[in-house]
């Protein structure tokens, strides 16, 4: 009973307000959609509420940015925002109610409840995880907080007061205006976010795999219907299910269990992410499940969106370079928003719009008029940098040029991560060759083939660059040199290989013609599927059913209670106060333990959204690629809570602009017996006190 009290309070106070503004965020944006998709209109309708809230988000993001000196940025400066795009979507509705029109009607129920299905499939994962707690949540979920306070940009970094936060926010700035929008707290969109990102990319990629075969399959209007359907689920599960084939082994091993007894194969979710040493192999589902609003979550978004924009122009005959092109525009905008949301995926996704649209040029080669591809190749370059200009001038990168890899991945880790993919490019790539010689493919299909064979391409390239070279990060002296760069660019191509395995195997089973062709398909796809498909998920539901309790997404803070519960008190006693503050004093100065990333630090900050003098120092570190800046503020708090002179600590508070002084668990955790709390308690008046947590109001810098 209490787990059905639980699930109708969310859906109830939660998730169906969300998806109702979701659905009106959607109707609102589908001219501008319906004028990009031509090809295949269906995208329109499936894909405009993302498309919806990244302009929502970015018209926000653009206003307070030019009028940063305004402090605008509030719901009514989002309200303004969203006017201006229902109006610019009434002016298209009108001008075009026909095509809209059809476009609303091409969004059946099943669509719906397809999206529903895969939606609620993440919330029971994620219900029994609904924690805010440790890895990177902290840092994601205190993003949007601070959002939430602040009333201007460039965002203050919560973890480097009076600083500009030097990392990709534009995903984080989406929550902030799904909460604003929606009404509701950070908390509940943190898990409603990404639950929603999660489906809109799932179904998102169905229709990306069933339209490609819809290029490719010749076979009647039924057949041909349930084939390409068959070949978008695949991709669904390969991308929404499926871990690595690393699975196998496990499977094995509980083989080997039941045939001859001995200890039960211990099975962990996250070891499947990695896999290779001094890499993170991280896949959708893993990070769906645990990196809740990070950025390279929002990148599986952008990924699906581009790659919508890329299939609607390769196989629409009537695509041309001109300065009149609708979809160039919005590929410029949307690598320009992903330069902003994770910026890795400018690189991935850059170089795969590079490489199909030089296809479609060579293709095209003798219709293409030179003057209006020139110009619009400037065009869309200067829109690439007038919507990333925002972002960028407050950003410096803490990438240095490129670094050679030392220590390649051997090839049973490697194909413990790829080789489902693998076997299926293997596959498709025989048979293209057997076909080509044969002269079974005729042109048209071959051109057509040539945009599976571009994500192929693109794929394969950066998988090889990532065994040669890598960016150059803070950590490319050591053993985790690659890590980041094989993350961020890894997440992409499990994506793009999600799409056209799918394709692929589909493709196979519908060109070959002898049954013993289709029989080897038809295992090797029933393998891969059940193995990566259907283990992986299985077993990480129930890993999370038995050792993780259903608490729903109401309270994602309560874990604090039960680690600690004074801070707990302490906070909500905090969070009081703020909430009763006026929007403009909202946001205060804290200064709080410098403790180490991943551990249970500086979640005042976090949950409160205050910028704290100095948290997470290894973060900042690689964040701003120096400890210039990190060192000095460790050293000011390390004198403000150890040191002895109460003249030097108040003018370090003063320097600082401090309002607060946290001390909690976490501090007499990081400094024991050195923490001075004598010393402490002449730096301001005591306004909370529990136990040993105290909360210090410091009087000369709070404004009232």
């Amino acid at each position: 009973m209490q787990f059905f009290a639980i699930f109708w309070n969310d859906i109830i106070k939660f998730i169906i307000p969300f998806l109702l503004a979701n659905e009106l965020i959607g109707l609102i944006n589908l001219p501008i959609t319906s004028l990009v998709f031509k090809r295949f209109k269906q995208f329109a309708a499936v894909l405009s509420s993302a498309f919806g809230w990244i302009f929502l988000s970015f018209l926000v993001f653009l206003t307070a940015s030019v009028f940063s000196t305004y402090n605008i940025l509030n719901i009514y400066t989002v309200i303004a925002c969203l006017f201006v795009l229902a109006v610019t979507n009434l002016i298209i509705y009108q001008k075009n109610k026909t095509l809209v029109k059809s476009n609303l009607v091409l969004n059946p129920i099943w669509t719906r409840l397809f999206f529903i299905g895969l939606f609620f499939t993440l919330y029971f994962f994620v219900a029994r995880n609904a924690e805010i707690y440790q890895i990177e949540r902290f840092m994601d979920f205190g993003f949007i907080q601070t959002l939430l306070n602040v009333r201007t940009l460039p965002l203050q970094d919560l973890w480097m007061s009076g600083t500009n936060l030097n990392y990709y926010y534009f995903g984080h700035f989406i929550g902030y205006i799904m909460c604003m929008v929606t009404r509701l707290k950070a908390e509940q969109i943190f898990f409603l976010a990404t639950c929603w990102t999660y489906a809109t990319c799932g179904i998102g990629i169905y229709y990306l795999g069933k339209y490609i075969l819809e290029e490719l399959i010749s076979s009647g209007t039924y057949l041909r219907n349930f084939k390409t359907s068959v070949g978008g689920i695949i991709g669904v599960i390969f991308f929404c299910f499926s871990g690595p084939i690393h699975s196998v082994l496990w499977f094995l091993k509980q083989a080997k269990h039941f045939w001859y007894g001995g200890e039960a194969p211990f099975f962990w979710y996250a070891e499947a992410a990695r896999i290779i040493p001094g890499t993170i192999g991280e896949f959708p589902l893993f990070s769906f499940l645990e990196a809740s609003m990070h950025g390279h979550m929002w990148g599986f978004l952008i990924a699906v969106l581009v790659i919508a924009i890329l299939i609607d122009s390769y196989y629409d005959e009537s695509f041309r370079f001109s300065l009149y092109n609708i979809r160039l525009y919005i590929l410029s905008f949307l690598l320009g928003v992903s330069f902003m949301t994770n910026t890795w995926d400018l690189i991935s996704l850059g170089l795969l719009s590079i490489f199909v649209l030089t296809l479609m040029l060579l293709l095209s080669f003798k219709k293409v008029v030179w003057i209006d591809f020139f110009m619009a190749i400037l065009l869309n370059i200067a829109l690439f940098i007038v919507i990333a200009l925002p972002w960028y001038l407050s950003f410096k990168s803490p990438i240095e040029g490129l670094g050679l890899v030392t220590s390649p991945s051997e090839f049973k880790l490697w194909f413990e991560l790829w080789g489902g993919f693998f076997i299926i490019l293997i596959l498709f790539t025989l048979y293209w060759i057997f076909a080509s010689v044969r002269k079974l493919l005729d042109e048209n299909l071959q051109n057509k083939l040539g945009l599976v064979w571009m994500i192929y391409f693109g794929a394969a390239f950066l998988i090889l660059f990532l065994e040669i070279a890598h960016l150059n990060d803070i950590l490319h002296d050591g053993e985790w040199s690659r890590a980041n760069s094989y993350f961020k660019i890894g997440t992409q191509i499990w994506t793009w290989l999600s799409i056209v395995s799918g394709v692929s195997l589909v493709f196979l089973y519908d060109k070959i013609k002898n049954k013993f062709g289709k029989g080897v398909i038809l295992i090797v796809g029933a393998f891969l599927i059940s193995i990566c498909g259907l283990i992986y998920p299985i077993k990480t539901f129930q890993y999370f059913h038995t050792s993780k309790y259903f608490s729903g997404i109401a309270n994602p803070m309560s874990w604090l209670g039960r680690v600690a519960a004074p801070d707990y008190e302490a906070y909500t006693y905090l969070n009081n106060y703020k909430n009763s503050l006026p929007q403009r004093k909202k946001l205060k100065i804290i200064v709080e333990g410098a403790g180490d990333s991943y551990h249970i630090n500086n979640y005042f900050s976090v949950m409160l959204g205050w910028p704290a003098v100095i948290g997470w120092p290894v973060h900042e570190w690689t964040w701003r690629g120096a400890l210039n800046d990190v060192d000095p503020r460790r050293a000011d708090v390390n004198e403000i809570y150890k040191g002895k002179n109460v003249e030097t600590s108040k003018e370090l508070l003063r320097q600082y602009g401090v309002d607060f002084i946290i001390v909690g668990i976490a501090e007499k955790r990081i400094y024991e017996e050195e923490l001075n709390y004598e010393k402490l308690s002449k730096l301001g008046t005591v306004v909370f006190r529990n136990g040993e947590t105290i909360i210090l109001r410091v009087l000369g810098n709070i404004g009232q």
